[in-house]
């Protein structure tokens, strides 16, 4: 994963402009690639311009006695590196703001507030903040707010915030940021971030970051990166080079019901990423307007994209209208070589973990890690399961899925089409339904050394076509649970401690979830195949942060057993 290292995570700053401390509270649970970049953003040191109703555009607007009055003069007006345009909190200033000039790569252009309240950018018909063709722009500690009536299905067409480049020639501009802003009532999304040049090239930014906002009540998307061009067949450019999305509350934003030709009331989606990291966000009630019949919303994914972190995110309670999708999270067309881990998925429509590929230019959707996570009770109507896999054209190849909690009252994993290469080691699966199958896989999938357990009593497992009805069946198949002469996987009772009553875990912390250790008699303690035996290394903890040195054999599941 070298290029998260390389992520543009520096998002920790804070600083006072008059009476209100704008940034970020705490560094406190952000992950340790994240705090290498913490120093990267630097407080804007060129001039400061004040907004207020009761200001005069014909004044110079760079003190609080002489401010501004409207959006349109700061529309007018060209600024510099490092300058600063702040309005005054709790008020509301109608109108659509437009960047007008760029940053640079150490200063950027901030738009905030000042006092000790956010002030209310409101767009009404149109989009709240549009930056076309320019970059290194900072959205700070503002209320966006647009006239898009969930009832009506009318009221705005535009977005939040937008970041567009436009540009031909595959001309890459810097960064946007937005931070600590609060975002609804718009059509298109929350925040977008978005390419189309004229001539199809991979235009785009450098740097995506998205920390500590409320997103929710819109429409189409919460937070959105999109190209509106198809990837090249085996091109390895990307529109988005580094995207860091955290810490952010995404909800309510339920779709379109008139439908716009596409899925619609997805929470966190980005496209077209070159290597990033999505973490501690909580996404949930988001897409229940969905209309769309051949594709779906999820709370927290990627398509066409590469090297995505994804780890402490919880969705839940998400859905579709259209019984298509409306999952917790997803790797979609053409992903590669990403990782999902420590996330928690429960109580959505669709699927906890979807792996699909619809038939991207670019690839498959392969080579991804899915580990250390926990499902509880998805697929609630649309007859998904915690993991879900397939695929419309093309495969899902070479993926891996270990370590994972999945506790569903039907199936807790279903492969129908597209299944090639792909291995299930040391994960729980866990039916309360009384004859369910517990796996069904249409064709391919190899599992090793998993715990297959139905407490409503029965034992059964679909693989390529054919039913096994008890551990033992499984194994001298050949098929699965088998390796140089040897036997594994488990059909016990895991012991968790008290799966029934798990619920929302709290604000963006999901690995303090208990419900799912294992007790002190539970016979998955320490019984995992050795990861080396299988090609992996430990990812030095689990779901729950604790230690997982290579040389000791891991729990099964994603908690293991905690004194």
């Amino acid at each position: 994963m070298s290029r998260l290292l390389r992520t543009c995570c520096a998002i920790y700053l804070i600083f006072n402009c008059g009476n209100l401390a704008f940034g970020f509270k705490s560094q406190s649970g952000l992950s340790s690639i994240s705090r290498q970049y913490l120093s990267r953003i630097q407080k804007p040191q060129g001039t400061i311009y004040f907004v207020s109703p009761n200001g005069s555009d014909f004044n110079k607007g760079n003190s609080r006695l002489r401010p501004w009055k409207t959006i349109q003069k700061v529309n007018a007006t060209k600024f510099n590196p490092g300058d600063q345009i702040l309005f005054e909190g709790g008020h509301v200033f109608i109108g659509n703001l437009i960047a007008s000039s760029n940053g640079a790569d150490s200063q950027y252009i901030r738009y905030s507030s000042y006092g000790k309240t956010k002030a209310i950018i409101d767009a009404r018909l149109g989009t709240g903040i549009y930056v076309l063709d320019k970059s290194n722009i900072w959205v700070d500690s503002l209320i966006i707010r647009g006239g898009f009536n969930e009832k009506l299905q009318n009221g705005n067409s535009g977005s939040g915030i937008e970041f567009r480049n436009d540009l031909p020639g595959a001309v890459v501009l810097g960064t946007c940021y937005v931070s600590n802003c609060d975002i609804s009532g718009f059509f298109k999304a929350g925040i977008q971030f978005l390419t189309n040049p004229i001539d199809q090239s991979n235009s785009g930014f450098s740097n995506l970051i998205v920390y500590a906002n409320n997103v929710h009540d819109n429409s189409v998307a919460g937070i959105s990166s999109l190209v509106n061009y198809q990837a090249k067949p085996g091109s390895t450019d990307y529109a988005f080079g580094n995207v860091y999305i955290g810490f952010n509350r995404v909800c309510r934003n339920l779709g379109y019901k008139p439908g716009n030709g596409n899925h619609t009331g997805d929470g966190i989606v980005i496209g077209s990423a070159g290597g990033g990291i999505i973490e501690h966000n909580m996404a949930w009630d988001n897409g229940w307007n969905n209309t769309n019949i051949k594709g779906g919303p999820a709370a927290i994914w990627c398509w066409d994209s590469t090297e995505i972190l994804f780890q402490f995110n919880e969705a839940f309670h998400n859905g579709s209208t259209s019984k298509v999708d409306g999952d917790g999270f997803d790797l979609d067309g053409g992903t590669t070589n990403c990782i999902m881990q420590y996330n928690y998925s429960h109580d959505n429509a669709g699927a906890g973990f979807l792996l699909w590929e619809y038939g991207n230019p670019r690839g498959n959707a392969s080579h991804n890690i899915i580990r250390y996570n926990i499902s509880k009770s998805d697929g609630r109507e649309n007859g998904y399961s915690s993991i879900y896999i397939g695929a419309n054209t093309g495969i899902c190849n070479d993926n891996v899925f270990y370590n994972n909690t999945c506790y569903n009252f039907g199936s807790c994993v279903q492969v129908v089409d597209g299944n090639v290469g792909n291995r299930f080691f040391n994960n729980v699966f866990y039916s309360t339904e009384k004859d369910s199958a517990i796996v069904i896989v249409k064709q391919g999938g190899w599992f090793l050394n998993n715990d297959y357990y139905n407490s409503g009593g029965g034992f059964k497992v679909s693989l390529n076509g054919k039913m096994y009805y008890s551990l033992s069946e499984l194994q001298s198949s050949g098929v699965s649970e088998a390796l140089k002469g040897h036997n594994y996987g488990y059909n016990i009772d895991p012991l968790f401690d008290s799966p029934a009553n798990a619920a929302t875990s709290g604000l963006f912390f999901p690995n303090t979830l208990r419900n799912f250790n294992l007790s002190r008699g539970s016979l998955l303690k320490n019984a995992g195949i050795d990861r080396r035996q299988v090609g992996l290394n430990s990812p030095g903890i689990n779901y729950n942060g604790l230690s997982l040195p290579n040389e000791k054999l891991p729990d099964i599941g994603a908690c293991g057993y905690k004194l």
